[in-house]
């Protein structure tokens, strides 16, 4: 069974962290244990770690760089000295963030696993988690990565999601060789732009939801892609993260590129070691890194099809309108064909669906001055 201990979303997500950093340095403490539990701590205090080292936006900071930044949060977090002067040793050390961990073994059998993120410059505990383990310890590693693949992604939904420059430029939109509905083929001029690297999570979701006064279940898979979500209520998800929708133009740039792929990574056919298609189920938001674009953006291709902002009407037939809206980049159910950069469908805009996610965007200034 699995308790949420202090998370106080709303208040948590009102914390600003710029969203151009690239990754989150975090300090992986000691896990403590009482009683027989120390076989219980080690297993935790590895299989996050392992976590961590595998995800693209923790890197682990050295050991022997926290000894200063232990001491100084726990005064701060008694009242002893001010936030200022942790926040300048996080600098100095180059460390945001601090995991602790806690095993206790329980008097009818089995454990207790706990794990709490810390921020360094506030000293505040920006999520907490518990996980009861089973007696039996020939299970405790396959429950505590299911642990902790919840438990970082509920602690990412915790900040903005990590956003990708894309250079403003010119590229071929569509092709005349596929679907009718892809063509025709037009050269395209595209403004710069930020897009999330990652599909929007069922965590980042479930805060949005929270803080809002809506009903979304983020418990269950937290780190998998939020879908069952109408295309309005990814509008207005975007809209209170402060960023929009892409444009569908936006997206097929970002996927394609000047060079104009065939897939998010290039020409080479899909595997599943790329794209997640032609299966039951997706898979985690930063899960197979080998398929994502050269501008290091996931699941352009495949895992969830993705709401963008505009509506519906077949290239070639401009004239006709339609209240339905734009879906891009194939689906976990979906064949192969649906993981072509020009590939397109759409979906009623009221309805969310099982296969249908997406991600946002942001205006930006070009780099280069164009």
């Amino acid at each position: 069974m699995k308790s949420f201990l202090c998370v106080g979303l709303a208040a948590v997500l009102a914390y600003d962290v710029p969203a151009s950093a690239d990754k989150y340095h975090v300090g992986v403490t000691n896990f403590t244990f009482t009683g027989y539990a120390a076989a219980a701590a080690r297993s935790a205090k590895t299989v996050i770690e392992s976590r961590l080292a595998a995800s693209s936006r923790f890197d682990i900071v050295e050991r022997s760089r926290l000894s200063d930044i232990l001491e100084e949060v726990a005064f701060q977090q008694s009242g002893v000295t001010e936030t200022s002067s942790a926040a300048l040793l996080g600098q100095q050390a180059n460390i945001d963030l601090l995991l602790f961990g806690d095993a206790a073994r329980l008097p009818e059998g089995g454990y207790t696993v706990t794990m709490r993120v810390v921020d360094v410059a506030t000293g505040r505990v920006l999520h907490a988690q518990q996980e009861m383990l089973p007696h039996n310890p020939s299970i405790h590693k396959r429950v505590l990565e299911h642990f902790a693949r919840g438990f970082l992604a509920v602690a990412l939904a915790l900040y903005p999601a990590e956003m990708v420059f894309m250079e403003g430029g010119r590229f071929t939109m569509g092709r005349n060789d596929g679907y009718p509905e892809e063509g025709p083929a037009q050269e395209v001029k595209v403004a710069s732009f930020y897009l999330d690297r990652t599909e929007v999570s069922r965590a980042a979701f479930a805060a949005f939801a929270e803080e809002t006064g809506r009903s979304f279940d983020g418990d269950e898979a937290p780190e998998l892609p939020a879908t069952g979500v109408s295309w309005q209520q990814a509008h207005d998800y975007c809209d209170w993260a402060e960023r929009r929708l892409p444009t569908e133009v936006e997206w097929e740039y970002a996927a394609r590129g000047s060079a104009g792929r065939l897939y998010a990574w290039g020409n080479e056919e899909p595997d599943h070691r790329r794209a997640r298609f032609a299966t039951a189920e997706p898979v985690s938001v930063d899960e197979l890194r080998g398929g994502t674009s050269p501008d290091g953006v996931y699941h352009l291709s495949g895992n969830v099809s993705e709401w963008v902002e505009d509506g519906w009407r077949p290239r070639h037939d401009a004239e006709m309108t339609s209240e339905y809206r734009v879906i891009r980049g194939g689906a976990f159910s979906q064949g192969i064909a649906t993981l072509r950069t020009t590939a397109r469908a759409f979906h009623n805009p009221v309805k969310g669906a099982s296969h249908i996610g997406f991600r946002c965007a942001r205006t930006a200034v070009s780099r280069s001055g164009n």
